[in-house]
């Protein structure tokens, strides 16, 4: 979307609701599945992140705390 082009704000936030409920009501290929609009996922990763820290491998954060030793 570009924002140049509508100008009404309220237009804009509801044609976005409107694509990503939209999106999210489309049928799986495999049931049990979810839809996600692009970045979805991403975004949700990056709040998870965010809230809780970046998970890192414990062998992995081991090998790294040696060699900073």
């Amino acid at each position: 979307m570009y924002p140049e082009i509508f100008n009404d704000k309220n237009l804009q936030e509801r044609l976005i609701n409107e694509i990503i409920d939209y999106t999210h009501d489309v049928e799986p290929m495999n049931p049990g599945d979810k839809i996600y609009y692009p970045g979805e996922r991403s975004a949700a990763t990056r709040n998870k992140n965010i809230k809780d820290g970046i998970p890192v491998d414990k062998s992995i954060w081991k090998k790294i705390m040696e060699l900073s030793a």
